[in-house]
């Protein structure tokens, strides 16, 4: 789990604190120096997280199920607008706008 909340993206360091779970046989009640209970809070905002992603999927989805059913019966093309474009330039933009988004979400 990365801790620094403002670690700038030209920061050439983060702060790290590995997790792992509780196993069966662990006395909560005594925890040795440096381990600290989380409780549930990181599954709370991961499945938070998760339900918010899917929920903008899911309507992402359903938005381009009905502009793909405008296209069933009724698709033509225009041949006078034909243009080309480098591949590599358009795959390198997709990628950078998903980084971009990536960058600035937050649990």
């Amino acid at each position: 789990m990365i801790v620094e909340k403002d670690n700038s993206i030209h920061n050439s360091v983060i702060t790290i604190v590995p997790l792992t779970s509780i196993k069966h046989n662990k006395d909560l009640a005594h925890l040795r120096k440096g381990e600290v209970l989380l409780g549930n809070e990181l599954f709370s905002k991961f499945s938070a997280k998760f339900n918010e992603t899917f929920h903008s999927a899911k309507e992402e989805y359903q938005r381009l199920q009905g502009k793909i059913q405008q296209f069933k019966d009724n698709e033509y093309a225009l041949c006078s607008q034909t243009c080309q474009i480098e591949k590599k330039q358009k795959i390198i933009n997709n990628q950078l706008d998903l980084l971009e988004k990536m960058r600035f979400e937050r649990l």
